[in-house]
């Protein structure tokens, strides 16, 4: 896979939140109260979470409207200040939120989901957009923001499956774009790490929805390939219910190692084992 072929994942939100839906609906009053991964909040407060994600998109994409008199980011911002400004606008709104009937956030999510995918279809995916930073620094086309917003979704999805029991929304279609874009961030993590020209890393996801994911040190760093070459320099093997989980800080390292297969340059396979994917 080259690193910038443009991939163009909005077909795959309709059914994503169909899933959603589904499962929602499914669950007993007592299950929308049960604790997530995602420290303080509730199954109804995550799911909360992500209405809130639709419409604060929704009036940015389609309306342009930012609020003159709430927080906003922007530079000079770093990572650690921006990410605690999105935990700020975050925690506002589940405080707000918490008073919605799950059949309320239900219905508002069927009507924010179509509504969000309508203003997904009208974006120029070749545009330039916002920094998907833990890709690559400065701003980021639009289909990789668009990319970035599904794994997301699936996430917090999978997060309140978890939660309640429920196995993830695993099936192929789902789940390999995940992977897939998890894995853009590869050459950013592997930067500098020190490797001879054309040395080879490999990440292998066993599973279903897995895949081999190379990339191959060139003059100008580290690229995407798809030649194997010799032994590769640094190698790992990891099933895809903890290779989700990992790289979304839902398990620690310690916990997933004795799982893992791995071998070769110890700082490649500590880059690898430790790529940031998400915000957080």
């Amino acid at each position: 896979m080259d690193r910038f072929t443009p991939t163009d994942l909005r077909p795959l939100f309709p059914r994503e939140r169909a899933a959603l839906l589904e499962f929602l609906r499914s669950l007993s009053p007592e299950e929308w109260q049960l604790p997530t991964v995602c420290t303080g909040w509730s199954v109804h407060d995550l799911t909360s979470h992500l209405l809130d994600g639709d419409l604060r998109f929704i009036a940015w994409r389609r309306d342009g409207y930012q609020s003159p008199t709430g927080p906003t980011v922007q530079p000079p911002y770093g990572r650690a200040e921006v990410t605690a400004l999105v935990d700020q606008i975050n925690e506002a709104w589940v405080a707000g939120a918490y008073f919605l009937s799950p059949r309320q956030l239900i219905d508002q999510l069927e009507m924010s989901g179509i509504e969000y995918s309508e203003t997904l279809d009208a974006q120029d995916m070749n545009a330039v957009g916002i920094p998907v930073d833990w890709v690559a620094p400065g701003p980021a086309p639009v289909w990789l923001d668009v990319a970035r917003e599904y794994t997301e979704r699936w996430i917090h999805q999978a997060q309140l499956r978890d939660a309640t029991g429920r196995p993830p929304l695993d099936d192929r279609w789902a789940l390999y774009p995940v992977f897939d874009t998890f894995m853009l961030a590869l050459p950013n993590a592997l930067w500098e790490v020190a490797a001879p020209e054309g040395a080879n890393v490999h990440v292998s996801v066993r599973g279903a929805a897995g895949c081999t994911w190379i990339v191959r040190k060139t003059a100008a760093g580290w690229e995407f390939g798809s030649d194997r070459g010799a032994e590769p320099f640094a190698a790992l093997w990891i099933d895809q219910d903890d290779a989700w989980r990992l790289y979304t800080k839902g398990i620690s390292k310690s916990a997933v190692l004795p799982r893992i297969e791995q071998h070769g340059d110890p700082a490649a396979l500590a880059a690898m084992l430790g790529m940031v994917t998400v915000l957080a």
